[in-house]
């Protein structure tokens, strides 16, 4: 509650300042937009989504002709607004162009392979979160965190795509990440993963021919349930 009242009030710091260097030295200003940013962060998390959307309108073109840090923060701002909004199609294309600018990077392809999926796209989510990997053993001192949440997206992408082996390896993995972040603690994404882990047996389980493997995957199935 503390916490609620103290956004609040620094929206309302940040809306006048932001009002006040619009009115006298125009959105196209670095200070002006830099003060916008800011803003946009404390609209999101107070999910502000049509405030975002009315100046986004104005300031991504803006961006654009300038080029540069403020091309990416402009067009980052309006895919993940658009994101939240569930408008898929229109903020793949926008994270398409981020791509474009900067290149791939681990968390741009992560936010694409979730995108894709939403969008019941699963192959192309495949491919991202895979790309999103490679990126990450590129990146010097990501956390195993990062490395994690994106082996268990793919790993339930593999799932849907019916790849139930590819997809258990993968959960399987996120889940000794995220163990060994929580470091002995009770963890949500630790019971989250051992949940998929659990439903991904019992679909293999209905494949497999063996009793033995069968009674086994069963029985693990139920523990981690």
């Amino acid at each position: 509650e503390e916490l609620a009242e103290l956004q609040i009030k620094e929206e309302a710091r940040l809306e006048k300042l932001f009002q006040e260097q619009r009115q006298q030295q125009g959105l196209d200003d670095d200070g002006t937009l830099n003060t916008f940013f800011q803003l946009f962060d404390m609209w999101i998390q107070l999910y502000r989504l049509n405030k975002c959307m009315e100046v986004l309108e104005e300031v991504v073109p803006i961006c654009r002709r300038r080029g540069g840090d403020f091309h990416v923060k402009g067009v980052q701002a309006l895919a993940f607004t658009l994101w939240k909004k569930s408008q898929f199609k229109e903020s793949i294309k926008l994270f398409h162009e981020i791509e474009d600018l900067i290149g791939s990077s681990a968390a741009l392809c992560e936010n694409m392979g979730h995108t894709y999926s939403s969008m019941g796209n699963y192959d192309e989510a495949a491919k991202y979160f895979q790309r999103a990997l490679k990126c990450l053993d590129q990146e010097v001192g990501k956390k195993t965190g990062d490395r994690a949440g994106i082996l268990l997206g793919l790993g339930l992408i593999e799932d849907r795509l019916g790849h139930f082996e590819e997809a258990l390896a993968a959960v399987r993995e996120s889940q000794d990440l995220f163990r060994q972040r929580a470091n002995g603690k009770p963890s949500s994404l630790v019971a989250k993963a051992g949940m998929s882990i659990a439903k991904i047996l019992l679909k293999l389980a209905l494949q497999e021919t063996d009793e033995l493997k069968k009674q086994k995957m069963e029985d693990e199935a139920i523990e981690r349930e």
